[in-house]
């Protein structure tokens, strides 16, 4: 979702929202290379400020007034993420013969400005909520369904909006109504359950959603262990303690020194020393009889006590393992959230990552870094011509282009649909324009499936330590990417 967020905020501002009007074909494109890069889009569009949508994908609700939707009228604004809800009119024209189950979106939305930060309308997005299926699907745990436990995701509202099945089926009691925490209750059932609850941190803008997730067991399997545990000390502690009161009563009739010997015995044992020999000697059969029993009572307990050494002992050695895996698992995340599938490369989250530290860098030693920004011409022509498996095919191969012509200490990242992003850092204008000359060549050199052959137009920018933030030099890597497209495409334009 911080992914989505960007990804409306960067084409909210992007020069060609901020200078062409709302419903240019290049608006539509730029709409379009946003939903091919991302399946889950639902619907994308640009709305004038009267809220009448001018473009969007597949010309859905173009010329409707969606004035009084939340999100545009909190897009006007700023940038704003609506929760989960259902959007009937959008849903009959996406799936019109399928009526008994309405798609749910998350909308989001911000402000078109021109140069002068005057509002000339608001760009919106619906994803698909379903999405949030595919996700969770690689997250939980092999043993969720085994166990009857559920996952679940709630607003803020307390409603659930994960999974959609039970949206209406079940009813969240009040005691789930905290943040966070741990609780034990009926959710209206005679069954009691356990249940934890979680709030998902993403951000200023998505936390102030107020999800969070449920993961709740049946009491009675969640506790189950520890049951088993009390019963078998139950009945051991009782055991022993009757058999202890029957042998002293009987044995209080005969003979008091054995017993007392016994009894100091029994103290040492309590208070720990336990390999102390049980060398008691009687004349009586009876008595002897209660020293064999109390030894291997003590036997028996000491073994009892082991027992419980090693099971605490196994069970922090699975807490170990456990804790291992996940971290395995949330270094994984961590690199499939900052790696692109299809080339390879960085993506955008990783490049606006970078992008930051470069920055910051050039700001503390004064050493300039060079923004390239390229994007491969006529890449819409190569999908509808020859489809999208050549048109993935020539990505991989321009990324691989890309990433043989910069230096080892470069950055190279896919930043859109067919746009790529080099940083260059600590670099002269001079070298920078003939590494982006290396790019340009190696890539108009490299033979193409099916097209033979593709070409890059560049824009390339230098960053000075005036700007303040490092956005500045992107935009003006845009800009000039733009205006080499104008100028004939497969060259190089530098932001002077």
């Amino acid at each position: 979702m911080t992914e989505r967020q960007r990804d409306i905020t960067l084409l909210s501002k992007s020069f060609l929202l901020r200078t062409h009007t709302l419903n240019d074909p290049e608006v539509k494109a730029s709409i379009n290379r946003l939903t091919d890069s991302y399946s889950h889009y639902s619907w994308v569009g640009v709305a004038d400020t009267k809220g009448v949508v001018r473009s969007a994908i597949n010309d859905l609700l173009v010329g409707d007034n969606v004035s009084q939707r939340p999100w545009f009228i909190d897009g006007q604004k700023t940038i704003s993420v609506e929760d989960v809800h259902e959007a009937l009119l959008l849903a009959k024209l996406l799936q019109p013969y399928n009526q008994s189950s309405p798609l749910r979106f998350i909308d989001f939305s911000a402000p078109i400005k021109d140069d002068k930060g005057v509002l000339r309308g608001v760009l919106g997005a619906h994803i698909n909520w379903r999405w949030s299926d595919d996700i969770i699907k690689h997250l939980r745990y092999e043993n969720v369904d085994s166990n009857a436990m559920e996952i679940l995701i709630i607003n803020a509202a307390n409603k659930i909006i994960y999974p959609e099945h039970l949206s209406k089926e079940k009813i969240l009691p009040d005691y789930l109504s905290g943040p966070t925490g741990y609780r034990v209750g009926h959710w209206g059932t005679d069954i009691s359950y356990v249940s934890a609850l979680a709030p998902i941190e993403s951000g200023t803008l998505i936390s102030s959603l107020g999800w969070r997730v449920v993961a709740c067991q049946p009491s009675h399997i969640a506790l189950q262990p520890v049951y088993a545990l009390q019963k078998t000390l139950f009945v051991i502690a009782l055991i022993s303690g009757l058999v202890f009161i029957a042998l002293v009563l009987w044995l209080a009739r005969t003979l008091s020194n054995p017993l007392e010997r016994l009894a100091h015995h029994a103290k040492l044992v309590e208070r720990g020393d336990e390999n102390h020999p049980l060398n008691i000697e009687s004349g009586t059969a009876e008595i002897s009889h209660l020293i064999n029993a109390i030894r291997g009572m003590t036997t028996t307990l000491i073994q009892r006590r082991q027992e419980v050494n090693d099971i605490n002992f196994t069970l922090e050695q699975k807490v170990q393992e456990r804790t291992i895996e996940l971290e395995g698992a949330n270094n994984a995340l961590r690199l499939l959230a900052r790696r692109d599938a299809l080339t390879d490369l960085d993506n955008r989250l990783s490049a606006n990552e970078r992008l930051h530290f470069e920055w910051l860098h050039m700001k503390r030693t004064g050493l300039s870094y060079a923004v390239l920004l390229m994007d491969i011409d006529y890449f819409k022509k190569v999908n509808d011509a020859h489809g999208h498996d050549v048109g993935d095919e020539v990505l991989r191969r321009v990324a691989a282009a890309v990433k043989k012509s910069v230096r080892v200490t470069d950055f190279a990242a896919r930043f859109g649909g067919e746009e790529f992003l080099v940083l260059l850092p600590e670099v002269k204008e001079d070298d920078a324009i003939k590494i982006a000359e290396k790019i340009r060549q190696r890539v108009e050199n490299t033979s193409m499936p099916k097209v033979n052959q593709v070409t890059l137009s560049i824009g390339l920018a230098m960053a000075s330590g005036a700007e303040e933030n490092e956005d500045v030099a992107v935009k003006l890597a845009d800009e000039r990417l733009y205006l080499a497209k104008s100028r004939g495409r497969n060259q190089i334009t530098i932001a002077r």
